[in-house]
């Protein structure tokens, strides 16, 4: 087959470009519409949601080498955030529905100063009991996949001190760059508008290669482009990458490109999440075997945005194959997790749902 659907979404047009482009001349770049979705007017953006999760760590009054409770299965950028704030990490198992394991969060939580709760794949966390066993203990909800997605009717990153938000590429909305942070707790406010100051700008040059990028990615990211020369070029990358310089912290100001061009088409978003669901909804269906999260995910309660539709497959790389025979990509979502934290101080059997979900994940994409 001479085609590939990539499994991660950098659809880029050439008007997305041009409204990109407006945001360099417009003086004023109004949040308004931002702030009507979350009814707070509290909103930092940053170049990276890494950039925006470590001031968020620093904000919330912790001495130095406070212990952050995590998920063990999780971004590599969030267990670097935490050292990057001069913190310790202390891992915690999450659930066949891809959430925290409130059994192990309540086992461990004498032993944490503060919580990241991440929304795996728009996946809304119980926020409720999070809340109650961390009585007054601060949480960062990390909401990287989780824009739009609600927990009994409220809109996630609302439930936290702070809620953590990207805007990157490949992410859902999928921009460029940038995140941003919602502040719930006025007593970090302060704290992080101090830190936000100390944010540099970005320069006009840096605008413009943004925009570049994101158009010859979206162009590298067409279905027969992608089969026959973009995927053998990464895959050669990926043997020679090296996490550490990738996310080394650089942290700025947003483009202005990429922040117009978010809130420009911000209300165009809800419908972008219906398709999701819709399709992960069909997937449900289509790989019932494989399909591990309870019922519950779909009553009243959770409205996930669905950014991906993750399953649990024992024969993972006869899978993977059999779909990209078939002309479709499938991902292996945070399969490095644990060799990812064990960077970062991780003991082995310390989270044992999550060593056996690295081995089994496959996530499938939901927007098209």
């Amino acid at each position: 087959m001479l085609y590939l659907k990539p499994r991660l979404n950098y659809k880029y047009t050439l008007q997305d470009a041009l409204i990109s482009i407006k945001g360099l001349w417009t003086k004023n770049i109004s949040s308004q519409k931002l702030s009507e979705l979350f009814f707070s007017d509290h909103l930092f953006f940053t170049n990276h949601a890494r950039t925006a999760l470590r001031i968020a760590l620093n904000s919330i009054n912790l001495p130095p080498n406070a212990n952050i409770g995590v998920q063990a299965f999780n971004c590599f950028t969030v267990f670097n955030a935490i050292k990057q704030a001069g913190y310790n990490p202390v891992f915690i198992d999450i659930n066949d529905n891809f959430q925290i394991c409130l059994e192990d969060l309540n086992k461990k939580n004498g032993s944490i100063d503060a919580l990241i709760i991440t929304h795996l794949f728009g996946i809304p966390a119980d926020m409720d009991k999070i809340k109650t066993l961390l009585k007054q203990k601060p949480i960062i909800e990390d909401c990287a996949h989780a824009f739009l997605s609600n927990y009994k009717n409220k809109t996630v990153g609302t439930f936290g001190d702070i809620g953590i938000f990207s805007i990157g590429k490949a992410k859902f909305p999928s921009i460029g760059s940038g995140g941003y942070l919602l502040i719930n707790n006025k007593d970090y406010l302060e704290n992080v508008e101090e830190h936000i100051k100390l944010l540099k700008n970005n320069t006009l040059l840096s605008e413009f290669e943004s925009i570049f990028n994101s158009i010859l990615l979206s162009f590298l990211h067409k279905p027969i482009i992608y089969k026959l020369l973009t995927l053998p070029i990464l895959k050669k990358i990926d043997k020679n990458l090296d996490f550490g310089n990738k996310y080394k912290a650089i942290e700025k100001k947003i483009l202005r490109t990429n922040k117009y061009l978010f809130l420009n088409k911000i209300f165009k978003y809800n419908k972008s999440k219906k398709e999701q669901k819709k399709n992960a909804i069909n997937l449900k269906s289509l790989y019932s075997e494989y399909v591990t999260f309870d019922e519950h995910i779909f009553s009243t309660d959770y409205d996930p945005n669905f950014f991906m539709f993750p399953i649990l497959v024992k024969n993972r790389d006869k899978f993977i194959q059999q779909h990209f025979n078939n002309g479709v990509e499938i991902g292996t979502h945070f399969s490095n997790s644990i060799r990812w934290a064990k960077i970062f101080g991780y003991q082995n059997t310390n989270c044992k749902n999550t060593e056996k979900i690295v081995n089994q994940i496959i996530t499938i994409p939901t927007y098209y």
